[in-house]
């Protein structure tokens, strides 16, 4: 396998590794938001990466309101908590994932495949 090769496919694990991240922050998000309809949680969805950048969204137009609050409502801040605590552990996970798949590549080369 040449190098060009090698890089692609490690750029393609990268994206895939970004994609499973995001899906699991969507899941930990709709884990903390709270529940009314459920409309609200149900609402997190991610974008896909324009620019190595991958967005997470939450489309229920009161979703703003509900995490900072108003003036008849207190800030419940569920989408801070959750990126405040999971972001360690998707951190860890990301990093975990990136030295095992540099490992791989870095095999392959030495062995010449």
């Amino acid at each position: 396998m040449h190098l060009t090769e090698l890089i692609k496919d490690l750029t393609k694990k990268m994206g895939t590794l970004e994609k499973e991240i995001a899906r699991e922050m969507v899941i930990e998000l709709q884990r903390n938001t709270p529940v009314d309809t459920g409309h609200l949680r149900s609402s997190w969805f991610y974008l896909p990466a324009v620019n190595g950048q991958t967005t997470i969204v939450n489309t229920a137009n009161y979703a703003v309101f509900v995490e900072n609050g108003t003036d008849r409502q207190r800030a419940q801040k569920y989408t801070q908590y959750t990126i405040k605590y999971k972001t360690g552990i998707v951190l860890e996970r990301a990093i975990k994932n990136i030295h095992t798949g540099t490992n791989s590549l870095l095999e392959r080369m030495v062995g010449g495949r």
